[in-house]
Formats: C-alpha cells, structure tokens, sequence
C-alpha cells in the first residue's frame, strides 16, 4: 500500500490561513484496503483511497470492510479505472460500513466507478451492500447487482441513516440491478436503497430488476426535498410503490421513465405517502398494480408527461388524496375496471386536469371525481376522445364539477350535466382535426377554441412541446398548440421479411425507427386490414414476428409508434400474400386446434368436465362389449405402447393387473389421469407438469388397479 501526503492552504474569513492534510491511499489488496479505510478514520485528514484493477472481498469471514470515525473527516473511495474494481460480498457478508460515531458537522463521503455485489445481511448487520450512518454520501459511476439482504429496513444495496436529517444521498451516472429485499414482512422496503433522514438527488441512473417484498426500489423516510432527473426504473417489483416509496416534502422527477414496475398493493411505479409528487416530461407506461396503477400520492401534480398502458385491478391509475393537477399530458391505453370509486384519473379532493388528453382508456371512466365543489374541481382546455370507456363521474351525488372549454367526443355522451357547471365545451362533433400524436391539424376545430380567461384555469408557459402555450387568438384545446414544431418519431424501412408467404404463415416485418435526443420508444402498436383497431405489441431489435392474416392476396398493415414525450408516427406498407386451397387452411386450422386442445383443452373452448364425463362414457360402454377395444388385458400392461404414440397425443388403456411401479411403467409418458372413487388423480415423471399438479393440490396416483382404464398423454 503506497501513501501520499499533501498539504492545502484554507482561507477562513479572508483574515488567515491554515493548513489543511489530505493523505492519499493506493491500494490492490483487500487487506491493505482495510488497512488503509482503518487509517483514514484516525487521522484527522480528509483521505482518498484509490484502488487498482481487481476483485476485494472483505477481509474478516462473515464481516465488512469498515470505517469507523469519530474525526469528521471526508473520505473519497475511487477504482484507478473506473468499472475494473469488484466489491464482492460472495454472498455471505455485507461490503462496505462507513460510520462516522460522533456529533460533529456531518463529513461527506463519496465512491466512484466501484461495482458492489453479492453482498448479503442476513439478520444482522445494515445494509446488503454498503451502510453510511451520519454523513452525506455521493455514489458517482457505481453498480450494485445481486445483493440482498432480510433484514427488516435496510435496503439491499445501500442503507444510508443521514443522522440529523441533513445529509443528502446523491446517485449519479450509477446502477441498481437485480438486488433483493426478502424478509417477508411490511417493512421489508428499499429493494435497492433505505434513506433514513436526508434527502436524496438521483441523476442520469438506472434501477432495473430489483424486488422488495414490501416497498419501493427506493424507500426515504424523511421530511426533506428530494428529486430524480434523467433516470429509468424499468420491471422492478414490491408488494407498494415499486420503483420509488417516498415521504419526501417534495418529490420532483424530471425527464425519468417508469416502465413495467408492478406491485402487488397500491402504486405499480411510484407510492407516494405525506408530501407532493411532482412528474414533468417523463413516462409512466405498462406499469401494474392492485390499485393505483401507475402513481399514488397525497398531491400529485404531472406536467407534460405520458401516462400510458398501466394497469390496475381497481380503483384507479392515478391517484391523489388531497389535489391532483395535470397539465399537457397525455392518458392512454390504460385499463382499471369501472366500479362507483374507479377513474383512470381518481381526484379525492381537489383536481385541476388542463390541456390534456384522455384516449383508449378502458373499463372506468377517465376521471373520476371522489369529493370537492365546483371551486375546486376543474377540467379545461382538454381533449376527451371517442376511445374512452366514458368522460367524467362521481363517486357522490353532492359532488360538483367546472368542466370548460373541452373537446368531448360525442360517443361520451351524455354527461352528468346536473352536477357540472359547464362553459365552451365541443360536444357534438365528431371529426376533431387531430394528426396520430393529437396535434392539431390546418382548420381543426380546437385552435384558439380554449379558455385562458378563466379565474380557475392557471395556464402553463408552454405546450408539451416547449412553444408558447398560445400561439393565436387564444389558447388550443389539447396538449399542443397548433403551428408547434414537432419532433416526432421517424418510422421508415417497414418491410416483409418472411419470403414466398402465405396466409395462415407467421410473418416477420422489420422496420427503422428514429427519435429525437433524449427519447425513447414507449410503445409499438400494429393495424392489419383483418383487425379494426390497432394494438399493442413487442417488437424485438427492429423486428416484429407472429403477425399470421386469415385470407391471402393484398394487404396491409399499419406500425404506429410513441416515444417518451408522447409523440407518435405511422407508416404503412402494402403487400400480398400467396392464397392457400380451401382444404390447405381446414388442415391448418385442424392442426392447430389439436395442438391447442392437447396442451390446455380450455384453450380451445373445450369443457373439460364434460369431456372428461363423456369420455369415461364411451370408455365403459366399449370396454363392457369389447375389452380388447381399450386394451385391458389378462396380462401385465405393455410400456412400449406408450413409446409408439405420436407426442402430444391422448389415449385410453387399461391392465389386467395392478401397475404399482408407476415410474418405470410410465417413463415415457408426460402426464397420466385415472378416475379413482369419484377423484381425479394423477402421474407424471417430468419436473413442470409436477410442479403444476402439486400447485392445484392434484393427488398424486399410488396404484391402478387390475381391470381399471386410465388415460395416457405422451
């Protein structure tokens, strides 16, 4: 281990100066590591330790790496190269414990380009990865994969207690994949990160994969500010919130996505409890929940931001118990079931939704209006379009509305008019002059058609595109004024790549797609001529297969795409398929019919019950006139019959003798069922079809008796 000393001259007050100490550690081992943290935490210096290429596990079995200081100093821990230093737990320890036991000013500790993993508490010990206790922290450039931890409140990767309150965890440029927190209790939160005081500030991150069995990648418990910036959480999982569980004062995301995170509670992406969540030009898209799909809050406010295809089990998508304001955004594709409490939008209280766009949304109505008065209860300048399940409703009779100025599809109709105050709205035309990303088109009926008069309506300073938020006479209805340059999605190269087709094939279609800096694509969907609406699909690397149409000849189909500020582009492409013969497309569909029926029979329409109870029938009545015609014999039962049938094929046998030795004699066999004093039981010798019996609670066949039929899938 080499050391450095240098020393730095400090003003104070501009009066004098003093010497200030730093010591430089470079180290390669992982004892001189601890020997070099060991002698930071008692030299009253503020030190960097630098490491070199390598892999450093903790010295002691079972313990961390640990600095413990009363001093107050800062300490820098760097890699030489960033990305080529391991901290690695091996499972069987927390990494890295960095104390500072004293109550002076809090110091401030920082990691840079150093990977954690496999780092494990078990029990005891903090938190799974690496614990800060009473001071600030900066991870810049770090990764945390594979650490966990099941002790209550600790998360998996980092626990960090900010002692008075005023530290701050800053993340930067650093990631968060698959890390666990598995206590299987309520306060199993922080599948990545525990903040306990503080605040914290995530910048340019990523949070993909980590799951909590209660709440949140990120779980604070603080009072204090706290904002996330430039950042994904992408198919995290926690029984609340997630990808973040916040008591922040104020929680500001900004140009962050959300995507495929589910709970099992309330808050598929983001839970919210005492403060405010503010969302502005970012995305929450395909997240789940119980309830609360994508976001739930005490006040939630989104500002030019995309709320797209989450889904909940009830209630709402989003969700707020005292105020809710949307402005310039866009609701789409999400689904939660209609029920008298449930809106994609669900307002408790107050609510001020303007210059948004609601469409395709189904099962509940858009919004949802829980309590409040015509003073506090405003929806302005928004678009409400033909694909939604209805507009607006109440869950109380007492409850009262301002609705101004909105386009309101006809197939909406009627509204609860007697409990709206309304004012301007566009109500009976149909054809409202939108392009794909509801832009207003030359002429449309929503320019200048909007109200920013209105003592209720508090109008933002720009379109969701960044221009004027009035660009004419008056402000547009939706979410983009008319004559805003866009910049949109490019979609180009659409094409068939599966040669020589025909109807019933399954085809393959590659396509380019182009987006402005600093987006992503949210969803791709499809439109043949053989389906009336588009739909939602998964294309991979450009890609898009299983695409099959019915009928050969002319076609065509339609890929449609949004990104993460919600604009969207189609492109079209004509083709033509070669036709099959008539009885081709009956053998086609007979195939797969049968291969459906022979893996589920539910798949294919089938009653199973009936099909079981006929199938003992006719198995009886052959049997009695002919026992050759099911195969019972006087003899042992033949295993080799079963090795003669065609895969996914089902036959009825029987024995003249009891079969006991059930895994010899069935080998072969994928699943057995025999009809057993009025219970169906079964048998198989491969691992899936046993874990899916014993998950239903299928007893497991002991014997069959001579004289008795049972039935053979191979």
């Amino acid at each position: 281990m080499k050391t450095r000393h240098s020393l730095v001259t400090a003003a104070i007050a501009g009066l004098m100066s003093l010497p200030v100490y730093a010591q430089l550690f470079e180290v390669s081992t992982s004892r001189e590591f601890q020997s070099a943290l060991s002698a930071a935490a008692s030299n009253s210096q503020n030190d960097t330790i630098v490491l070199s290429a390598g892999i450093y596990a903790p010295t002691t079995p079972g313990q961390p790496f640990v600095y413990n200081s009363t001093q107050g100093d800062d300490l820098r821990i760097e890699a030489e190269t960033p990305g080529e230093v391991l901290l690695d737990g091996q499972s069987r320890a927390e990494i890295l414990y960095l104390n500072h036991d004293s109550t002076n000013v809090p110091p401030g500790f920082s990691i840079k380009g150093i990977r954690f993993q496999n780092g494990r508490v078990t029990g005891t010990g903090h938190g799974g990865a690496l614990t800060v206790l009473n001071a600030g922290l900066l991870l810049d450039g770090t990764a945390f994969a594979g650490n966990t931890t099941d002790r209550p409140n600790s998360g998996s990767a980092v626990l960090m207690n900010a002692g008075d309150g005023q530290g701050e965890l800053r993340i930067i440029n650093s990631q968060f994949v698959n890390n666990v927190v598995d206590v299987g209790s309520p306060s199993s939160n922080g599948s990545a990160i525990f903040l306990f005081g503080g605040s914290f500030a995530v910048t340019d991150s990523e949070f993909v994969g980590n799951r909590s069995d209660s709440c949140g990648v990120i779980y604070t418990d603080s009072t204090l500010d706290s904002s996330v910036t430039g950042s994904d959480f992408r198919s995290n999982r926690a029984a609340r919130g997630a990808a973040i569980c916040s008591s922040s004062g104020l929680l500001t995301i900004s140009g962050s996505e959300f995507r495929n995170n589910e709970a099992t509670g309330e808050g598929g992406a983001i839970l919210g409890f005492d403060g405010r969540v503010l969302l502005e030009n970012s995305t929450l898209a395909n997240n789940r929940a119980d309830s609360a799909g994508a976001l739930m809050s005490s006040a939630v406010e989104l500002r030019r931001s995309v709320v797209l295809g989450n889904t909940a089990s009830r209630l709402s998508i989003v969700s707020a118990d005292r105020d809710l304001h949307a402005e310039n955004s866009l609701f789409e594709l999400n689904q939660v079931p209609d029920s008298i409490d449930s809106g994609t939008v669900r307002c408790e209280r107050a609510c001020r939704i303007v210059n948004s766009v609601f469409e395709r949304n189904t099962g509940a109505p858009s919004i949802k209006m829980v309590s409040g008065n015509a003073d506090n209860l405003v929806v302005a300048n928004s678009l409400l379009l033909a694909g939604n399940a209805s507009a607006l409703a109440f869950a109380d009779a007492n409850v009262r509305a301002t609705v101004l100025n909105n386009y309101i599809s006809p197939a909406l109709l009627p509204l609860p008019e007697s409990q709206i105050d309304q004012q301007g709205n566009i109500l009976d035309q149909a054809y409202a002059g939108l392009d794909p990303g509801y832009h207003p088109l030359e002429g449309s009926i929503l320019v200048d058609a909007g109200t920013s008069e209105a003592q209720l309506v508090a109008l933002a300073e720009t379109d969701v595109l960044g221009n004027p938020r009035i660009a004419g006479a008056d402000v547009d209805i939706g979410w983009v004024e008319y004559g805003s340059s866009p910049t949109a999605p490019v979609v180009s190269g659409l094409a068939l790549e599966t040669l020589d087709a025909s109807n019933l094939d399954s085809l393959s279609f590659s396509f380019n797609v182009e987006l402005a800096e600093g987006r992503s694509l949210v969803s791709t969907e499809l439109w043949t001529d053989e389906e009336p609406d588009y739909v939602l699909v998964s294309p991979q690397g450009g890609s898009l297969g299983g695409v099959v149409f019915m009928n050969g000849g002319a076609h065509q189909i339609r890929v449609r795409v949004t990104d993460s500020q919600g604009e969207r582009s189609e492109a079209g492409y004509s083709f033509t398929l070669n036709s099959l013969g008539t009885e081709t497309v009956v053998l086609r569909v007979e195939d797969q019919i049968r291969a459906a029926c022979a893996e589920d029979l539910t798949d294919c329409g089938v009653d199973v019950d009936a099909f079981v109870a006929q199938a003992i029938e006719e198995a009886r009545s052959a049997c009695k006139s002919d026992p050759s015609s099911c195969q019972i014999e006087t003899g042992s039962f033949d295993p080799g019959t079963i090795s003669a049938m065609a895969r996914g094929d089902w036959n009825l046998y029987g024995t003249g003798r009891d079969i006991t030795d059930l895994a010899t004699v069935f080998a072969d066999a994928r699943v057995v069922w025999f009809h057993n004093g009025g219970t169906w039981e079964a048998f198989s010798t491969q691992p899936d079809v046993i874990s899916v019996l014993n998950a239903k609670g299928i007893p497991r066949i002991s014997k069959i008796p001579a004289g008795r039929g049972f039935w053979v899938r191979k």
